[in-house]
């Protein structure tokens, strides 16, 4: 599966947004929002996100550190 790694998350507009990196190539989100059509966030926690990878229905957590 694709790999994402988490660079921070920041609260916005009371949500918060997550920037993520992918290879070279930074990406942002918040819950709900579908990444590169094939990632959709489904929680931000404190110590994790929470991610839907669509093409196989498949959930992951990436467990990080200090996400508000």
């Amino acid at each position: 599966l694709p790999r994402l790694d988490l660079e921070h998350g920041i609260p916005e507009q009371g949500r918060t947004m997550v920037f993520l990196a992918r290879g070279e190539a930074p990406v942002a989100g918040r819950v709900g929002e579908v990444l590169d059509g094939t990632y959709r966030i489904e929680r931000i926690a404190h110590n994790a996100v929470e991610f839907t990878y669509l093409p196989l229905n498949e959930r992951q957590v990436l467990q990080v550190e200090g996400v508000q």
